[in-house]
């Protein structure tokens, strides 16, 4: 028993000797263990590297197979490894050819694997969107994907090219719009949930949608809250009281979480947007009900995506 008491306490002290050797030793060659690191790491890299760049010379000829066969070779590679930058360059390069040779069904599968591997790539939805878009039987999920996601994402360059086609077609954009906001007015207390209503928009013709709203005595300003969430543009906006229309400029209105322009605002794809603006010339605070009118459509305001 002795002997083995013996033999355990040796145990763990040469095991905190040689720990704190190893530690001793990586202290002193920080440097050196980095260099040796970041190496294995090119190396691992450039292993990827090199075939990935015979396949993009292959792609710009109008060769795919060579870039099927790689991805397929590396289908076990995810977002976070190391090498899947290459992987993400290469799938961009092949779909980007298959849209062009107009192979939408193996653009199709492709994407859908890419946005698989980073649902979050703005790219990879807009391809993916796009190839749905020219499918058979998804057609109207790509039509409607690509306008969602082009209100979410209006700066990524590859989304806006393919959903300007998308967004001419009013049915699909409609769908997308919330039906139901919120309007508020100003009787002297400020704004409140109390002088509040909700606000139904229904679509007229081409983009231009219109809501009843039904006031009391005294109003002072209105204030209408688009739906939040979501990046759409306001323009031609007025309003209507008794036969007579009254446009409102953007230059007349105080705003939050909303991007002003000469004739037009943007929502800013917050939680809460919301524009007031003085009424009280229009119908002199008598209680009347006016038709609210705007005209709607995906902006293109700046925001950040993926190229």
């Amino acid at each position: 028993m002795r002997k083995f008491l013996i033999f355990w306490n040796n145990f763990w002290l040469w095991s905190a000797l040689l720990f704190a050797l190893v530690f001793f030793i990586w202290n002193q060659n920080k440097e050196t263990i980095g260099a040796l690191h970041d190496y294995i790491l090119q190396d691992y890299v450039e292993d990827f590297e090199k075939p990935s760049h015979q396949a993009l010379e292959r792609l710009k000829k109008g060769n795919t197979d060579e870039a099927q066969n790689l991805l397929i070779n590396w289908r076990e590679y995810v977002k976070g490894d190391r090498a899947y930058p290459v992987k993400r360059q290469l799938l961009l390069a092949l779909v980007k050819e298959l849209y062009h040779q107009k192979q939408f069904e193996n653009m199709l599968h492709w994407s859908e694997i890419w946005h698989g591997l980073d649902p979050r790539d703005v790219t990879a939805t807009a391809y993916w969107m796009e190839a749905l878009r020219h499918s058979e039987d998804r057609w109207q999920e790509g039509l409607e994907g690509l306008i969602r996601e082009r209100m979410r994402f209006p700066g990524n360059p590859t989304l806006k090219r393919f959903s300007t086609p998308a967004a001419k077609s009013n049915e699909a954009f409609a769908k997308l719009i919330p039906r139901w906001w919120q309007v508020f007015w100003d009787t002297g207390r400020h704004f409140n949930p109390r002088e509040s209503a909700h606000l139904l928009m229904t679509p007229l013709n081409d983009h231009e949608w219109k809501g009843l709203i039904r006031l009391p005595e005294g109003v002072k300003n209105l204030r209408i809250d688009p739906p939040g969430h979501i990046k759409i543009r306001l323009s031609r906006i007025r309003l209507e009281v008794n036969g007579y229309g009254f446009p409102i400029s953007p230059d007349f209105m105080k705003f939050q979480m909303m991007i002003p322009g000469k004739s037009w605002v943007d929502t800013d794809g917050q939680f809460d947007p919301f524009f007031y603006f003085d009424v009280e010339k229009y119908f002199s605070g008598k209680p009347v009900d006016i038709n609210f009118r705007v005209a709607l459509s995906p902006t293109t305001h700046p925001a950040k995506g993926n190229q």
